[in-house]
């Protein structure tokens, strides 16, 4: 398979970095990695909820990895390093997406667990406690990942695994279980952890990081809700399509990716159908995309056109 332009885990920082120094260098329980991209107007909610639990929770680290804001992330970051009570880090990247920046983080972190609370999620009362628990059940399962479903506001519906509290291989998690937003903790024998990076691409998602683990690796599905998100309107979740066609080669690279691990014919039809039409948005766009993997993918090509198309209208800026 091609992938074009790849490197792995590299970003070009801008030497802006500090922490709370008296600490730096130990290991600590659990890091929370947080990437943020001009997101000064929420993280005080997130920083409150960490440091209204952090005395009486595990040992713990704040990791900020700023991905080139423009706003005031590095001096509210910065004041709350300096009169806290618990380790907080920050350092501030070349804005690349999201993948780059939580690339960073993974190389930066401390924590025998890593776990990603983006900027606009918050720890719910009692969340590091419920983490902490979880964590602690994933290790006794010999389990090196942890999903615990997360709390969407101003939504009804809870998601929830069907069979929780269990250890799955990773793959079974999307096979067999529901498909839905979750906290995601990763153990440090995983390292190193990195999602790849495509040349001039800025999102990549998360997903492709999963279906790329080693084979064996045990995944702890819990019914703990830690963490509560609000979506914003100019977030990746809600600008998903707009992201995937200004990177499709990382989008083809990631429904190859899900359509070589996973064993759910939905989940592969699906997957192979989203390959051939980000494979346009490449092409229209003069990039390569990964190469087919088999015939197969080759000849679901030409039948995406018309999706590709379709979404090239739909997201048409209006006069």
């Amino acid at each position: 398979m091609e992938t074009p332009e790849i490197s792995h885990g590299s970003s070009q920082e801008q030497n802006a970095s500090f922490s709370d120094g008296a600490r730096t260098g130990k290991r600590f329980g659990i890091t929370i990695l947080t990437p943020t991209w001009d997101r000064a107007c929420l993280l005080p909610r997130l920083h409150e909820s960490i440091a209204s639990q952090a005395s009486a929770g595990p040992e713990i680290d704040w990791l900020v990895i700023d991905d080139g804001s423009r706003d005031e992330t590095a001096r509210l970051v910065a004041g709350w390093a300096e009169r806290s009570g618990f380790p907080i880090r920050y350092e501030k990247i070349e804005h690349g997406g999201k993948h780059r920046a939580l690339n960073r983080g993974f190389a930066l972190a401390t924590g025998d667990w890593v776990a990603i609370i983006d900027s606009d999620d918050w720890l719910m009362e009692g969340g590091l406690r419920r983490l902490h628990e979880t964590l602690q059940a994933a290790r006794q399962a010999d389990a090196k990942i942890a999903f615990m479903p997360i709390k969407v506001i101003d939504r009804e519906r809870q998601y929830r695994f069907r069979q929780p509290n269990r250890r799955v291989d990773v793959a079974e998690r999307y096979d067999a279980e529901p498909d839905f937003d979750c906290t995601c903790a990763f153990h440090k024998s995983l390292q190193p952890i990195a999602l790849r990076e495509f040349g001039g691409e800025k999102f990549l998602a998360e997903a492709s990081l999963m279906h790329n683990l080693p084979a064996g690796v045990g995944a702890f599905l819990s019914d703990a809700i830690c963490v509560a998100v609000e979506y914003q309107p100019d977030g990746l979740s809600a600008t998903i399509l707009r992201q995937r066609m200004d990177s499709p080669v990382g989008a083809t690279f990631t429904y190859q990716s899900i359509f070589r691990n996973s064993a759910r014919l939905p989940t592969r039809l699906r997957s192979l159908l989203n390959y051939a039409r980000f494979w346009w948005h490449a092409r229209l766009t003069g990039r390569t995309p990964c190469t087919p993997l088999g015939p197969m993918q080759a000849l679901m090509i030409p039948a995406a056109l018309p999706l590709a198309i379709i979404d090239r209208i739909r997201t048409r800026p209006e006069d």
